[in-house]
């Protein structure tokens, strides 16, 4: 239940944000964009956008497959699945730790679907006490990671990607934005690395 209330919520923002004039470019080059958003905390929001010669459900499927830990970004160590039904999924997510900072591990809610012709994953942070903190990490909040696959053409359809976190610990501001950003620039990688 928990889960389901998180993922509603993700969709919401998702909706505000994806309508938001308020994005500043960070790059723009060959289909692909990276933009960030300053929120009223110390935390910027990036989302990357990235069109693709694929099938826009082929795209979904293999977004949506948790063994893929590359859509996380390389830094990603392991993803474990603790519960799954339907269409909603609880996974314990862990990132290697960089010298000189400790690991980072969340547990979140993820949520699949398609509405309206377009596919979407949307994943928030849950509270968790049943799935105890690893020795040397530092648990984060997850806000949102949100996909969002929009069909073009037969072959041809457009990527969204939406990740606010908080990476928690003893990071500087901007430690933190580059630990976002590098999640969130991973989408071009995502579909270079698959072709």
């Amino acid at each position: 239940e928990k889960g389901r209330v998180a993922t509603d919520l993700a969709q919401r923002e998702l909706n505000e944000l994806l309508e938001s004039p308020y994005w500043d470019m960070v790059q723009d080059s060959e289909g692909y964009q990276l933009m960030k958003q300053k929120t009223t905390s110390d935390f910027c929001i990036f989302k990357s956008s990235f069109e693709t010669n694929k099938n826009a459900q082929s795209v979904f499927e293999y977004l949506n497959t948790i063994t893929n830990t590359r859509r996380w970004g390389k830094n990603v160590k392991s993803i474990v699945k603790k519960h799954e039904e339907h269409d909603l999924r609880i996974l314990y997510v862990q990132f290697k730790s960089t010298f000189p900072l400790s690991a980072r591990e969340v547990v979140l809610a993820e949520r699949f679907f398609e509405k309206e012709g377009n596919y979407y994953i949307l994943g928030r942070s849950i509270e968790a006490p049943e799935v105890p903190m690893e020795k040397h990490c530092v648990r984060g909040f997850l806000r949102m990671h949100a996909y969002q696959v929009i069909p073009l053409e037969e072959q041809k359809c457009k990527v969204n990607y939406i990740i606010d976190m908080d990476p928690a610990g003893n990071m500087t501001p901007k430690l933190k934005e580059k630990f976002e950003r590098n999640i969130a620039d991973n989408l071009k990688s995502n579909f270079t690395l698959s072709s």
